[in-house]
């Protein structure tokens, strides 16, 4: 029997793709295999108004954007109550990357008092606190800019060894809020320390971080340059001769 597979084409997949790339795996499993059922044809998508026009669907989205971002201003102010009512105002089911953004607001909220002890911890490094608690707010595409940003910052950092041991103490004592950014902290781990000379004289040297093949391919290319000379300087010699 034949079974009428979904229909992917460019658009379709794109959506699909910016949709579970917003998702963290830690938090939204649920939802990127709900969203990978709907997209493979394996399960109906959620049933979005039907007679709604783009317009009105545009609105609402805008509308729910509103409130999240009110929610995320508001996140450290309000009474545990009033957050909680706040997130289940927000009515996202019919926009997947909206509803994994409250989903995500509702499991800080539970982690809301760790994250403020961890702020007054006696291993916590101000910097990664404070990116820390920033990238768990703001939505995926806004926290993965500010994860680069420190990353690459990280590898000329003096606080390397400062930062090491809070990761560490939040893997054993904070699991919960560590496995929020695992891959994360992972990555900050395995950076490897630049050259204060190198970066203090403006990124010469090694620093400028040449690829690899750009600095074969030169090699190659002064390996042809010599051998073009000696070949001249051969056949001026040659002619030359008696």
């Amino acid at each position: 029997m034949n079974t009428a597979r979904p229909k992917r084409d460019l658009k379709t997949t794109r959506k699909y793709l910016d949709n579970i790339l917003r998702l963290n795996p830690t938090s939204d499993a649920h939802l990127m295999s709900q969203l990978r059922q709907e997209y493979c044809g394996l399960k109906k998508k959620s049933t979005r108004r039907a007679s709604e026009d783009p317009a009105a669907s545009s609105k609402r989205r805008e509308a729910i954007e509103i409130q999240l971002e009110m929610v995320r201003s508001q996140f450290w102010k309000l009474s545990d109550q009033k957050l909680r009512e706040n997130l289940n105002a927000i009515n996202a089911r019919d926009f997947p990357e909206l509803k994994a953004g409250v989903d995500r607001l509702q499991l800080l909220a539970m982690y809301r008092q760790s994250i403020t002890e961890l702020g007054k911890h006696k291993k916590r490094e101000t910097n990664l606190y404070n990116t820390f608690r920033r990238i768990v707010m703001v939505p995926p595409r806004e926290a993965g800019e500010i994860k680069e940003r420190y990353l690459r910052a990280f590898a000329t950092s003096n606080a390397r060894e400062n930062v090491f041991l809070m990761i560490k103490m939040m893997e054993k004592e904070y699991p919960e809020l560590y496995a929020l950014e695992a891959d994360w902290f992972r990555q900050i781990t395995k950076i490897k320390k630049r050259s204060a000379q190198a970066a203090s004289q403006g990124g010469s040297g090694g620093d400028w971080g040449i690829p690899g093949w750009m600095i074969w391919f030169g090699f190659l290319m002064l390996i042809r340059f010599v051998y073009r000379i000696v070949a001249l300087i051969s056949d001026s010699v040659g002619n030359s001769s008696p």
